[in-house]
């Protein structure tokens, strides 16, 4: 999974740890490109994930510190729970 950060999340990202690379020669995978956003929403940080091809959305609402150093964790929790729930019919 390639994750395009906008610039205020790749900062708050580098404080938590993360390492952050400008290159994109990775190899893409099955779970595609996302673009993630941070806002604050009455003084509650709130990350917003994109995908780009179906604009399927994914919200992390109340975003805390701790929680944004253990975002790989969140990210496919939620990314599991709508594929797990949903029917996919093969032809």
């Amino acid at each position: 999974m390639r994750i395009h950060a906008t610039k205020k999340l790749a900062e708050k990202l580098k404080k938590a740890g993360f390492d952050i690379s400008d290159s994109s020669d990775e190899n893409p995978s099955a779970l595609g490109e996302w673009q993630p956003n941070i806002t604050v929403i009455q003084r509650r940080q709130c990350i917003v994930f994109i995908h780009d091809q179906t604009r399927f959305s994914l919200a992390l609402i109340g975003v805390t510190q701790k929680e944004l150093k253990e975002l790989t964790f969140w990210l496919s929790d939620m990314l599991g729970t709508p594929c797990s729930s949903s029917v996919f019919l093969q032809s």
